[in-house]
């Protein structure tokens, strides 16, 4: 386990340890942000195929309103479902929504990628999630490799909600960003920093993982497309909290 993820999945269980939790704010958005689990639920389903008798791991999967969504689906189409997380989500998940989670779902309870050398985890999956999760580790191209190695022929991993710095930069300096920027945040738009660029913003920014960012987009796209695989970088439906700022990656195995 490298360092940030370490120190993400330590800050992450001090928080579940809290009574009264903000689940939004817990796995990385806001308050307002409260309630849009369904809509990013249909949104990580229109990239995906859910099918009856299929596998799907969800690492990282939290326990807010997108596991629930995803626990009520896999009850409806009839599929198995692992979750991945730290104990203090799953144990959320297994106490709060208990009544959805049908029998076909495991749980586990160690870090990805080391919980693949746990001897009944799945050699190969249907499915592979990893929503908001990438940007917690300092190796995300062995993060990745990983989670493709486990696509069974014709399965499928979508990278989502991936906060790209250079596209956040590109936004932020752009006019339409800036005013947007501006609006949310209550300022004038003379407040807020000045961008000449993505590289600008990229220079600038501190609270960023600077590591997911174009590059790795196109080191993604290049290196599993050479080894067969399709591979696309997607837009996030209008709405979701963070979508003129993040993207999706999503790789299939023919």
């Amino acid at each position: 386990m490298d360092e940030r993820q370490n120190e993400s999945l330590l800050r992450y269980a001090e928080i579940l340890k809290g009574e009264d939790v903000d689940l939004a704010v817990a796995v990385g958005r806001h308050s307002e942000h409260l309630g849009v689990g369904s809509a990013i639920w249909a949104d990580i389903k229109s990239k995906i195929s859910l099918k009856e008798g299929m596998t799907l791991i969800d690492i990282g999967c939290g326990c807010g309103e997108v596991t629930e969504q995803c626990l009520k689906d896999a009850s409806e189409y009839g599929f198995k479902l692992h979750l991945v997380d730290i104990p203090e989500a799953l144990s959320r998940v297994k106490r709060e929504m208990a009544g959805l989670i049908p029998n076909s779902t495991l749980f586990w309870d160690k870090p990805f990628p080391q919980v693949i050398a746990e001897r009944s985890f799945p050699k190969k999956v249907d499915v592979v999630l990893a929503y908001s999760v990438l940007h917690y580790t300092d190796q995300p191209e062995v993060f990745i490799d990983v989670a493709v190695n486990l696509l069974e022929e014709g399965g499928v991993l979508l990278l989502g909600d991936l906060p790209n710095v250079h596209k956040k930069g590109r936004f932020l300096s752009s006019r339409t960003g800036r005013e947007f920027e501006a609006e949310y945040q209550g300022v004038t738009v003379n407040e807020l920093p000045k961008y000449k660029d993505q590289f600008d913003y990229y220079d600038k920014c501190e609270n960023q993982n600077k590591k997911i960012n174009d590059e790795l987009i196109m080191y993604v796209m290049n290196k599993y497309r050479a080894e067969g695989y399709d591979v696309f970088c997607l837009s996030q439906a209008d709405g979701l909290p963070f979508c003129r700022t993040r993207e999706d990656i999503l790789i299939c195995r023919k």
